[in-house]
């Protein structure tokens, strides 16, 4: 009888657990979705325009230099370079 009541306990907790369990998966995936940059919300048309308002010239203060900045915005995120590599713009200034 014992062993009977201390089985039913240990799956009730292995229930618990499974539920915690749930619950951290489910709060990890909303504190992830909240960490995203609001820049990354942006329409494709408005970072088109950023990107083209950049200072692209040699030895301005951002740093910046005509033939290594669209190079630069590939590198930061998957989106950034798809939407660099389809302006033709950015690649002709």
């Amino acid at each position: 009888r014992q062993l009977v009541e201390l089985d039913a306990q240990i799956l009730e907790q292995e229930r618990v657990l499974l539920d915690l369990q749930q619950t951290r998966i489910a709060v990890e995936r909303e504190f992830n979705q909240a960490a995203t940059y609001p820049i990354s919300t942006l329409p494709v048309e408005i970072t088109r325009e950023i990107f083209h308002r950049l200072p692209l010239e040699a030895g301005c203060s951002m740093g910046f230099y005509s033939n290594t900045a669209p190079v630069s915005l590939t590198a930061v995120c998957r989106s950034w370079r798809g939407i660099a590599f389809s302006t033709p713009k950015l690649w002709s200034m």
